[in-house]
Protein backbone atom coordinates (compact mmCIF):
# COMPACT_ATOMS: atom_id res chain seq x y z
CA UNK A 1 0.00 0.00 0.00
CA UNK A 2 2.85 2.38 0.83
CA UNK A 3 4.42 1.86 -2.61
CA UNK A 4 1.02 2.49 -4.24
CA UNK A 5 0.57 5.76 -2.31
CA UNK A 6 4.02 6.91 -3.40
CA UNK A 7 3.46 5.65 -6.94
CA UNK A 8 0.25 7.67 -7.11
CA UNK A 9 1.58 10.89 -5.57
CA UNK A 10 5.24 10.96 -6.63
CA UNK A 11 5.08 9.35 -10.06
CA UNK A 12 1.47 10.28 -10.92
CA UNK A 13 0.85 6.61 -11.61
CA UNK A 14 -2.74 6.14 -12.74
CA UNK A 15 -2.31 2.38 -12.44
CA UNK A 16 -1.16 2.85 -8.84
CA UNK A 17 -4.27 4.92 -8.06
CA UNK A 18 -6.55 2.17 -9.40
CA UNK A 19 -4.65 -0.56 -7.53
CA UNK A 20 -4.71 1.53 -4.34
CA UNK A 21 -8.49 1.96 -4.67
CA UNK A 22 -8.88 -1.82 -4.92
CA UNK A 23 -6.49 -2.45 -2.02
CA UNK A 24 -8.25 0.03 0.28
CA UNK A 25 -11.90 -0.66 -0.55
CA UNK A 26 -12.01 -4.03 -2.23
CA UNK A 27 -13.05 -2.55 -5.57
CA UNK A 28 -12.85 0.71 -7.48
CA UNK A 29 -16.59 1.47 -7.39
CA UNK A 30 -16.68 1.35 -3.58
CA UNK A 31 -13.62 3.59 -3.42
CA UNK A 32 -15.13 6.18 -5.78
CA UNK A 33 -18.32 6.21 -3.68
CA UNK A 34 -16.17 6.83 -0.61
CA UNK A 35 -14.36 9.64 -2.44
CA UNK A 36 -17.67 11.31 -3.27
CA UNK A 37 -19.01 10.85 0.27
CA UNK A 38 -15.84 12.32 1.76
CA UNK A 39 -15.96 15.27 -0.65
CA UNK A 40 -19.53 16.06 0.42
CA UNK A 41 -18.64 15.65 4.11
CA UNK A 42 -15.85 18.25 3.91
CA UNK A 43 -18.04 20.80 2.14
CA UNK A 44 -17.38 20.20 -1.55
CA UNK A 45 -20.52 21.30 -3.37
CA UNK A 46 -19.28 21.16 -6.96
CA UNK A 47 -17.30 17.94 -7.13
CA UNK A 48 -18.14 14.48 -8.39
CA UNK A 49 -15.63 11.72 -8.97
CA UNK A 50 -16.01 8.94 -11.53
CA UNK A 51 -12.62 7.26 -11.05
CA UNK A 52 -9.76 7.16 -8.53
CA UNK A 53 -7.11 8.85 -10.68
CA UNK A 54 -8.74 12.07 -11.91
CA UNK A 55 -8.64 11.28 -15.59
CA UNK A 56 -11.36 12.98 -17.61
CA UNK A 57 -14.70 11.18 -17.74
CA UNK A 58 -18.30 12.24 -18.08
CA UNK A 59 -19.65 13.26 -14.68
CA UNK A 60 -16.15 13.77 -13.24
CA UNK A 61 -15.64 17.40 -12.21
CA UNK A 62 -14.49 19.78 -9.50
CA UNK A 63 -13.74 23.45 -8.81
CA UNK A 64 -10.67 25.25 -7.50
CA UNK A 65 -12.44 25.88 -4.19
CA UNK A 66 -13.37 22.22 -3.76
CA UNK A 67 -9.87 21.12 -4.76
CA UNK A 68 -8.53 23.45 -2.06
CA UNK A 69 -10.77 21.73 0.52
CA UNK A 70 -9.60 18.31 -0.66
CA UNK A 71 -5.94 19.38 -0.66
CA UNK A 72 -6.23 20.86 2.82
CA UNK A 73 -7.68 17.60 4.14
CA UNK A 74 -5.18 15.41 2.27
CA UNK A 75 -2.16 17.39 3.47
CA UNK A 76 -3.38 17.20 7.07
CA UNK A 77 -2.61 13.47 6.86
CA UNK A 78 1.07 12.96 7.71
CA UNK A 79 1.53 10.02 5.32
CA UNK A 80 -0.06 11.82 2.38
CA UNK A 81 1.81 15.05 3.16
CA UNK A 82 5.13 13.17 3.26
CA UNK A 83 4.44 11.28 0.02
CA UNK A 84 3.18 14.40 -1.80
CA UNK A 85 6.36 16.21 -0.72
CA UNK A 86 8.79 13.49 -1.77
CA UNK A 87 11.20 14.33 -4.56
CA UNK A 88 12.58 10.83 -5.06
CA UNK A 89 11.23 7.50 -3.78
CA UNK A 90 13.06 4.19 -4.02
CA UNK A 91 10.87 1.13 -4.34
CA UNK A 92 12.38 -2.24 -3.53
CA UNK A 93 12.48 -5.04 -6.07
CA UNK A 94 9.58 -7.50 -6.10
CA UNK A 95 9.13 -10.92 -7.64
CA UNK A 96 7.69 -9.11 -10.70
CA UNK A 97 10.02 -6.13 -11.12
CA UNK A 98 13.45 -4.75 -10.37
CA UNK A 99 14.11 -1.99 -7.85
CA UNK A 100 12.97 1.36 -9.22
CA UNK A 101 13.31 5.02 -8.44
CA UNK A 102 10.37 7.39 -8.84
CA UNK A 103 10.90 11.13 -9.26
CA UNK A 104 8.26 13.76 -8.64
CA UNK A 105 6.42 15.49 -11.45
CA UNK A 106 5.65 18.44 -9.18
CA UNK A 107 7.69 21.54 -9.97
CA UNK A 108 8.86 23.63 -7.02
CA UNK A 109 8.94 20.68 -4.59
CA UNK A 110 12.45 20.09 -3.37
CA UNK A 111 13.93 23.21 -4.93
CA UNK A 112 16.51 24.95 -2.77
CA UNK A 113 14.87 27.33 -0.26
CA UNK A 114 11.41 26.32 -1.50
CA UNK A 115 8.41 27.05 0.70
CA UNK A 116 6.28 24.55 -1.27
CA UNK A 117 6.18 21.42 0.85
CA UNK A 118 3.82 19.07 -0.99
CA UNK A 119 1.67 18.89 -4.08
CA UNK A 120 0.21 17.03 -7.01
CA UNK A 121 -0.04 17.82 -10.70
CA UNK A 122 -2.78 16.99 -13.15
CA UNK A 123 -2.33 16.60 -16.90
CA UNK A 124 -4.94 15.87 -19.56
CA UNK A 125 -3.27 17.53 -22.54
CA UNK A 126 -0.76 20.36 -23.15
CA UNK A 127 -3.44 23.03 -22.67
CA UNK A 128 -5.29 21.47 -19.75
CA UNK A 129 -2.99 21.06 -16.79
CA UNK A 130 -3.50 21.65 -13.08
CA UNK A 131 -1.56 21.72 -9.84
CA UNK A 132 -2.31 21.81 -6.12
CA UNK A 133 0.42 22.75 -3.66
CA UNK A 134 0.90 23.25 0.04
CA UNK A 135 2.87 26.40 0.82
CA UNK A 136 4.18 27.83 4.07
CA UNK A 137 6.22 31.00 4.61
CA UNK A 138 6.60 33.09 7.78
CA UNK A 139 3.45 31.68 9.34
CA UNK A 140 1.38 32.03 6.15
CA UNK A 141 -0.09 28.69 5.10
CA UNK A 142 -1.76 28.27 1.71
CA UNK A 143 -3.29 25.57 -0.42
CA UNK A 144 -2.61 26.83 -3.93
CA UNK A 145 -4.80 25.50 -6.73
CA UNK A 146 -4.36 26.26 -10.44
CA UNK A 147 -6.69 24.67 -12.99
CA UNK A 148 -6.95 24.81 -16.78
CA UNK A 149 -3.44 26.03 -17.54
CA UNK A 150 -0.58 24.93 -19.72
CA UNK A 151 2.29 23.11 -18.05
CA UNK A 152 4.41 26.30 -18.03
CA UNK A 153 1.53 28.59 -17.02
CA UNK A 154 0.60 26.57 -13.95
CA UNK A 155 4.05 26.98 -12.38
CA UNK A 156 4.17 30.71 -13.24
CA UNK A 157 0.66 31.20 -11.81
CA UNK A 158 1.59 29.42 -8.58
CA UNK A 159 4.61 31.69 -8.16
CA UNK A 160 2.52 34.81 -8.84
CA UNK A 161 -0.08 33.75 -6.27
CA UNK A 162 2.43 32.98 -3.55
CA UNK A 163 4.53 36.09 -4.25
CA UNK A 164 1.40 38.27 -4.04
CA UNK A 165 0.10 36.71 -0.84
CA UNK A 166 3.53 36.73 0.82
CA UNK A 167 3.71 40.52 0.40
CA UNK A 168 0.45 41.09 2.29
Amino acid sequence: VRDLVYGTLVLSGNDAAWALAEAVSGNVNKFVKLMNKTAKNIGCENTHFSNPNGMDENDHYSTAYDMMLITKLALSNETIREAAGTVKYKMDATNKSDKRVMKTHVPLIGEKNSDYYAGKTGYWDDNNCSIVLGYENNGLQLCVVVLDATKDEREKDVKKITEYTSKK
